[in-house]
């Protein structure tokens, strides 16, 4: 997997939702984001 480009900013609330795009076996592909917990631990799969 290559770098991830993500949203810049991302509310720290648990529950907010986000999407990457990155690059996986050299294709396009999207990994979504939830951030689990106040202190801002997340947790990314693919879409």
């Amino acid at each position: 997997m290559a770098k991830a480009q993500c949203p810049a900013e991302v509310p720290v609330v648990p529950g907010q939702r986000f999407t990457c795009q990155t690059m996986i076996d050299g294709e396009a592909t999207e990994i979504t984001g939830v951030v689990l917990t106040p202190d801002g631990r997340y947790q990314v799969d693919r879409a």
